[in-house]
């Protein structure tokens, strides 16, 4: 078995990002997500090859850099993203955003709940849609709102 790996050491103003796998990390200012990671995955290596151009369940999980499972040390993604007062990071798993779009990830992280309650809505929204996946979410803001 193979695990992901998507995580956060922020240094204010900055937050650095390390990745490898599937999970996610977005940065949302002002109710819009920007997402500072890449799958690493064979369907995402099919989009950028220009060879894919719907999504495919049969490659969507299917892991090209990872933490272990075989004998190949992962090549961790890195991205240092610049963060403002009211900001917010989210990390999610694969059985989150497969399920939620980023425009409903970006809606229900916005909202006025305590950062815990939202992580709960994110993950019964994936689970009213059918995620069988590990749906996980963690929601780090900085400041007022």
């Amino acid at each position: 078995m193979a695990s992901t790996l998507t995580a956060a050491l922020v240094l204010w103003p900055r937050a650095y990002v390390v990745h490898a796998g599937d999970s996610r990390a977005y940065r949302l200012r002002d109710g819009k997500l920007l997402r500072l990671t890449t799958d690493h995955t064979v369907e995402q290596q099919l989009r950028e090859r220009g060879v894919l151009c719907a999504p495919s369940l049969r490659y969507r999980n299917v892991l090209v850099n990872h933490l272990g499972g075989d004998e190949i040390f992962p090549e961790p993604e890195l991205a240092k993203v610049e963060l403002e007062i009211g900001d917010a990071l989210l990390l999610a798993t694969d059985g989150l955003t497969d399920a939620l779009p980023d425009r409903d990830l970006a809606s229900l992280a916005s909202g006025g709940e305590s950062a815990e309650e939202v992580c709960r809505k994110l993950v019964q929204a994936a689970r009213e849609r059918g995620s069988t996946d590990d749906a996980t979410a963690l929601l780090a803001r900085f400041g007022p709102r």
